[in-house]
């Protein structure tokens, strides 16, 4: 079996909780480069403000991500409800 079968989510709750996941992962680096630039641990380095930038981004994406795919959720089970119950 390949390594990305075995990352692929299963559902969109699998999906939802990996996406959490990694925004955990995202924040906590975030939050470690921000300790460094405050200690100046690294003096002015252009990588550790690249991190910075493309960390807030990251951050950024996946809660979109995860927004969407959580309204996405919720209109499906919605669509499927009417499909049910026969109204429309």
């Amino acid at each position: 079996m390949e390594i990305m079968e075995n990352q692929a989510p299963e559902s969109a709750e699998d999906f939802v909780h990996k996406m959490k996941v990694c925004l955990k992962e995202l924040r906590e680096t975030r939050r470690w480069a921000r300790l460094i630039v405050r200690q100046r641990w690294l003096g002015n380095d252009s990588k550790l403000a690249f991190v910075l930038t493309e960390g807030e981004e990251l951050v950024r994406i996946f809660n979109a991500s995860i927004r969407t795919a959580e309204r996405n959720k919720v209109a499906r089970r919605r669509s499927a409800n009417k499909g049910v119950n026969g109204s429309y």
